[in-house]
C-alpha cells in the first residue's frame, strides 16, 4: 500500500445530523430522507435542495471534538506507517480545524477540500 485516502464526512467526522439542522434552517420542509439523497451525487455540482450561504460557517462554529469519531489512536497509528490524504466536498480551513480538535492535523499529508476542485475524483488523481 502506497497512501490511504480518507473523506472526513462520515468516515473521520460524524456531521450528518449536524448538517442536516444547518441546511434544514432554510429547508424547513427537508426530510432526512431527501438529505440523505442529496448525497449520493456531487453536493457541490448537483445539489438537490439549497445550501445556506453561512453553512460552512455554522458547521465550523458548532462541529465539536465530540463529532470525531473515537479513530484518533488508530489515524495516528495509521499515520506513521503510510501518507495520509483527505478528500471531502468540505472547505479546507474547515477540515483542518476539524483535525486540529482532535489533534490529528500533522497526520495528514495533505487536505483536499471543495476550495481545490468540486470532484473527488480530480482530488484523487492528483
Amino acid at each position: 500500500m502506497k497512501a490511504i485516502i480518507f473523506d472526513f464526512d462520515g468516515a473521520i467526522g460524524d456531521t450528518k445530523y449536524l448538517n442536516y439542522l444547518i441546511v434544514k434552517k432554510t429547508n424547513p420542509d427537508l426530510s432526512m430522507e431527501d438529505f440523505e439523497k442529496h448525497h449520493n451525487g456531487n453536493v457541490i455540482e448537483d445539489p438537490l435542495f439549497e445550501i445556506p450561504e453561512d453553512f460552512f460557517e455554522v458547521q465550523r462554529n458548532e462541529f465539536t471534538k465530540n463529532n470525531l469519531f473515537p479513530l484518533l489512536d488508530e489515524i495516528r497509528y495509521l499515520s506513521d506507517k503510510y501518507p495520509l490524504f483527505m478528500v471531502s466536498s468540505g472547505r479546507e480551513d474547515n477540515l483542518i480545524h476539524f483535525l486540529k480538535l482532535g489533534e490529528i492535523d500533522n497526520c495528514f499529508k495533505e487536505v483536499l477540500g471543495k476550495d481545490f476542485s468540486s470532484s473527488k475524483i480530480k482530488k484523487i488523481q492528483y
